[in-house]
């Protein structure tokens, strides 16, 4: 079957973690991510150098061409990677570290730093901060900047949001939300608490369903936010929190610190579950993308892999957690007040078909997943019952609704769906083409969270 698919790979617990292996690279590291499917990490360096390990045997795979600035973000997707230096300058890489773009200032403005990148989940707008208080969009395919937004602080961290929504933290911990193609701030709001005299290292990021954001701010505090609602503060680090990462399936936070530690916090206990010490500052931390391995790097340039000891779902837990989502009962995996959690059930049903191509699985299961089928066409028959199949001008915020982003999203059901609404091959075409329409609508049904307004 490969490699094994999203659900099969959800953490239940984190035992504790055992460092496989440590590359010394005896230059100083910024900042490191994994690729897509873990198998390498590209890691950002002083010297300017990208350097990227292979992490099957453990060595130094290549060294890309160098900025003539230190690297301060690395990210990376489907695509390729995408990298930022001291100096403003981005660059997005192909698949074999060559260098396929680069964005920089227009000529004759001063060059200053690119403090951070994020790709949005498709890999085709990359958001950036930069030392001059602006975060930019561009276009990664087509090479050209969508929109430069003015802000009042620098922003020291990005991230794209629901539906694409542009988030930036600056150094004082006020967050800026972005919608759509707006090129003025939607929603601020505070976002932790920074102490004045340390300095500025600023990090966030969204949780895998985009409802949980955490966020350090300048302290050797976490902040778990629903959007500017505090959820809870962790606490355990005795100096500055340099950098965060969310497990894949959203439960289990990553943190590194210039106190020499890295930890693992569970965000349904609020308990740091496990503490990696180090004989340096950690200056970057990642999870591997299927959630079993973490990496850290650190000032002196070690990177190190740990291997996790944990408990997984299989796959009748999954179908039975995805069974209590449908019926509205909240499961308490995080600390959510969103009554659902889309991607989970998507994630079910994908490995459910997969598992029933692939191999023999047993009534009991079968029967469970037709269940959980049969409760999404349910919620569609009410969601659809005054929709049509066609498109219509005005009033799309119906086929915008989360639930149509899951039935679109598999073609049995989609077909199912658009017979119901009476439509043709062509309807659902139609439809499909509708996971594409950008929104930021709230739905009156409370599937999203909004920001407030300022």
């Amino acid at each position: 079957m490969g490699i094994p698919s999203f659900i099969l790979q959800r953490l239940h617990r984190v035992r504790g973690a055992t460092c496989q292996r440590s590359i010394e690279s005896g230059i100083p590291a910024t900042c490191l991510a994994y690729a897509t499917e873990g198998t390498e990490i590209l890691v950002g360096h002083d010297d300017g150098v990208p350097r990227l390990f292979d992490t099957a045997h453990f060595e130094l795979a290549s060294e890309f061409v160098p900025h003539d600035a230190p690297v301060l973000s690395v990210a990376s997707r489907a695509s390729g990677w995408a990298t930022s230096c001291g100096r403003g300058r981005v660059r997005i890489w192909g698949g074999f570290g060559e260098p396929k773009r680069e964005f920089r200032d227009e000529a004759g403005a001063p060059e200053q730093a690119c403090w951070a990148i994020s790709w949005n989940r498709d890999g085709s707008r990359l958001l950036t901060a930069h030392q001059d208080r602006t975060v930019r969009v561009y276009d990664a395919e087509r090479a050209m900047r969508l929109k430069k937004l003015g802000l009042p602080f620098e922003a020291r961290a990005v991230a794209f949001g629901p539906e694409d929504v542009q988030i930036a933290l600056t150094e004082i911990g006020s967050a800026a939300i972005f919608e759509g193609e707006r090129e003025i701030a939607s929603a601020m709001f505070p976002v932790g608490e920074p102490r004045d005299d340390v300095y500025p290292y600023v990090s966030f990021g969204f949780s895998r369903d985009r409802r949980m954001i955490a966020a350090a701010v300048r302290s050797d505090e976490i902040h778990l936010t629903h959007w500017d609602d505090t959820v809870v503060v962790l606490r355990g680090h005795n100096d500055l929190v340099t950098s965060l990462a969310w497990s894949p399936e959203g439960r289990f936070l990553l943190s590194g610190s210039e106190d020499c530690t890295a930890r693992i916090w569970d965000t349904t206990t609020r308990d740091c579950v496990v503490t990696m010490n180090d004989v340096s500052p950690v200056r970057a931390v990642a999870f591997h993308p299927h959630g079993h391995d973490c990496a850290t790097v650190t000032e002196d340039g070690t990177l190190r892999i740990y291997e996790l000891d944990s408990d997984w779902f299989d796959l009748n837990d999954a179908i039975l957690q995805a069974s209590d989502v449908l019926e509205g009962r909240r499961v308490p995996l995080w600390p959510t007040t969103a009554p659902l959690d889309l991607d989970f059930v998507l994630d079910v049903w994908t490995d459910l078909r997969r598992r029933g191509r692939h191999s023999r699985i047993s009534n009991d299961l079968a029967h469970k997943g037709e269940s959980v089928r049969r409760t999404v066409l349910e919620l569609l028959a009410l969601l659809s019952s005054e929709a049509t199949p066609e498109i219509p001008r005005f009033g799309l915020e119906r086929y915008k609704h989360p639930l149509f982003r899951v039935a679109l999203a598999d073609l049995r059901i989609a077909t199912e769906l658009c017979q119901r609404l009476g439509g043709d091959a062509m309807a659902l075409a139609d439809l499909q083409r509708l996971r594409r329409v950008p929104t930021t609508e709230v739905m009156p049904s409370g599937f999203s969270i909004p920001p407030k307004r300022v």
